[in-house]
């Protein structure tokens, strides 16, 4: 392409009747790459890296056959017959589908092949205008932009794309992971964040898709804009699995609306006012066929609730449990109880675990002794034993096996650290 035409091409002015002259010429340069559906095919697979993001349906074979199909849908005569699309046809087409970005995205990843990256860019942020709410455009775009290290506007492009994608976000987690690696690309990122925050809520939907949460643009977001919600549910079970504990617990932390400095005691929620399922770091419901807990009101307990679990036949059961974070060394817990009922050679013991390990110690309940009490839970805390599991077990060896126990808010034991 003469020189003159290249530096007019790589303006595409926003007046639309200029541009469309503009973007008409480099079709045909489209044209002379897109030769046969075949072609096609292996013209996509040789493109230079910038511009193997693009649009699947511009990417895939069967192109020319596609876009001729459309304008045929479309009622109106097809100008030309066979083979590449002509220039004709693409002005044709723009004109009966004005809104379609196919036309605009073949052309610019035409011209990335011809080695005009200003053409193939143009035409890209032509396909944007043509359909702002194409995904691939967007991505395509973002990675563009990274290339050229403008990252204000790749960060920008990164999440409208993130905003649009539902589902699988490999091809988006592909273009942050090229990105994190760039800090000037990361504080574009967590610039745009800073200006509406609720965009952090799109990427960490996106992030809960993937395994991605080890990518430094990740951690950073963490870091900066903890998740809140369910957002926050999701990815602090994936911070603990990774080994991320600190990030786990600051996320926390966030979710609970308190400092990033705030102790934490644990367990949390020792008289199971917040109920079940309210995170990783909460309480967990784990009724089975064989037993089941319940937070009821009892006002002998303090605070007038307490932890009923029930429990009947034989086997061994988990029927509640808490990840908790636990420092090295001794830690102790008065647990309060009052049976309702009991029958047979049953048990309920309150255990503390390493995970996949023996416990570390326990307190066990059973039909013997007296109707109420308090348990005292011991347990040392080896080190690389990071995140550990606090859980009540029944067990019973006989069918007529049956335990109604109400357990009060836990409570430090004297001697223990927490």
């Amino acid at each position: 392409m003469a020189r003159g035409a290249q530096a007019r091409t790589a303006r595409v002015p926003g007046r639309r009747s200029r541009g469309s002259r503009v973007v008409a010429g480099l079709f045909a340069l489209a044209a002379a790459a897109l030769v046969v559906t075949v072609a096609w095919a292996g013209f996509v697979r040789q493109l230079p890296p910038g511009a193997v993001a693009i649009l699947p349906e511009a990417a895939r074979p069967g192109t020319a056959a596609d876009l001729r199909g459309r304008i045929a849908r479309d009622g109106s005569p097809v100008p030309g017959s066979g083979g590449a699309l002509s220039p004709a046809e693409l002005r044709h087409f723009n004109r009966r589908l004005p809104l379609h970005p196919q036309p605009y995205a073949a052309g610019g990843a035409a011209a990335f092949a011809a080695g005009d990256r200003a053409a193939g860019l143009a035409l890209f942020e032509a396909a944007r205008r043509q359909d702002p709410r194409s995904r691939p455009v967007r991505l395509s775009l973002a990675r563009l932009y990274l290339e050229e290290s403008r990252m204000d506007e790749a960060a920008l492009e990164l999440y409208s794309a993130a905003a649009l994608f539902q589902g699988d976000s490999r091809l988006i987690m592909a273009t942050i992971r090229a990105g994190s690696l760039d800090p000037r690309f990361r504080e574009a990122v967590l610039r745009l964040v800073e200006e509406r925050p609720e965009r952090a809520a799109v990427l960490y939907r996106l992030i809960t898709y993937s395994d991605a949460l080890a990518d430094p643009l990740v951690r950073d977001m963490i870091r900066r804009h903890p998740p809140r919600s369910s957002n926050a549910r999701r990815i602090i079970p994936m911070l603990v699995r990774q080994g991320a504990v600190d990030e786990a617990l600051a996320t926390w932390r966030a979710e609970l609306g308190l400092a990033p400095d705030a102790p934490l005691a644990w367990p949390q929620d020792p008289g199971y006012r917040r109920g079940f399922g309210s995170g990783v770091f909460g309480w967990r419901d784990r009724t089975s066929r064989l037993g089941r807990v319940a937070v009821v009101e009892d006002g002998a307990m303090k605070g007038g609730q307490a932890l009923s679990a029930t429990f009947s036949g034989d086997g061994s059961e988990v029927l509640l449990s808490q990840q908790v974070v636990l420092a090295p060394g001794p830690h102790g817990w008065r647990i309060p109880y009052r049976r309702v009922s009991w029958l047979g050679p049953a048990e309920l013991v309150w255990e503390l675990a390493c995970p996949g390990g023996e416990p570390l110690g326990s307190a066990r309940l059973t039909g013997a002794g007296a109707p109420s009490g308090t348990l005292t839970l011991r347990a040392s805390v080896p080190a690389g034993c990071r995140v550990q599991e606090l859980r009540l077990r029944a067990a019973g060896e006989a069918a007529a096996n049956e335990a109604d126990v109400q357990f009060g808010p836990f409570e430090a034991a004297a001697g223990a650290e927490q």
